[in-house]
């Protein structure tokens, strides 16, 4: 008897201590929550890279005709750098993202080149100084990855000269062309509020004719910079993007 009651100690005690070791477990067990990644977000960040650009006119600067032999092409290149500064939202339940975005981007790409009339005393340049979006996007957000579209219009200033070394001639042209952009783009949400992501863009501008231009002499130019062709600018830059606030996850 006193055997079978010494078991049923030895048992109950067994049972006792197993529920214990299990309630200890079940409270030290982590349960944090998982992370849900989300795009709704106001943005601002940075972005730097390489850029080229194309650009390709002729001038009546010595008197020749317009369109004529006095033709000008040349492709430039440098580094862009500059911000960013846009909103995101992502429709709720769905992978798709649409945004709207402004970017202001530092460029100084430029070219000079000979005149096709008189290489020696003559040269013809070409400058793309700064560019300016301001775009509408849509993109596929797959977790911590978002693939987008962008497209919109864009702004650059056109610097151009063409100068005579004998003559003293210079007329030239400084001013702000329109265009489009359209690009697409990879981002990587490292953290809920910080991004890292790689861009493409390609913007077409279109100068139009430039006439009625004096030079430095006082002579009016009836066709200063007339019949441009390819006019574009390409880049591609890496950014970074912080949420300005946590709206969205």
């Amino acid at each position: 008897m006193k055997r079978l009651l010494w078991a049923g100690i030895l048992l109950a005690g067994a049972v006792m201590s197993t529920g214990a070791m299990a309630a200890d477990l079940y409270v030290k067990s982590p349960s944090g929550p998982v992370p849900e990644w989300g795009w709704t977000e106001f943005y601002f960040g940075l972005n730097m890279g390489y850029a080229t650009g194309n650009a390709s006119w002729c001038t009546r600067a010595e008197g020749t005709r317009c369109p004529g032999p006095d033709n000008y092409a040349q492709s430039t290149s440098g580094i862009v750098e500059g911000g960013q500064f846009g909103y995101r939202w992502q429709v709720p339940n769905t992978i798709f993202v649409l945004g709207v975005e402004g970017m202001f981007n530092g460029l100084d790409i430029s070219g000079t080149a000979p005149g096709l009339l008189s290489p020696a005393t003559q040269t013809r340049y070409t400058q793309f100084n700064n560019l300016v979006s301001a775009t509408g996007s849509l993109g596929l957000a797959m977790g911590r990855l978002l693939a987008y579209g962008k497209a919109g219009g864009a702004w650059t200033e056109l610097n151009l000269d063409a100068s005579d070394t004998v003559s003293g001639a210079d007329l030239s042209k400084y001013q702000w062309v329109t265009g489009w952009t359209a690009g697409a783009g990879l981002e990587y949400m490292l953290f809920t509020h910080f991004s890292v992501g790689v861009e493409y863009n390609y913007y077409q501008f279109d100068p139009g004719n430039i006439t009625g231009l004096a030079n430095n002499l006082g002579a009016v130019i009836p066709c200063a910079f007339c019949n441009f062709g390819r006019t574009d600018v390409q880049t591609i830059t890496g950014r970074i993007n912080i949420k300005l606030w946590p709206w969205g996850p």
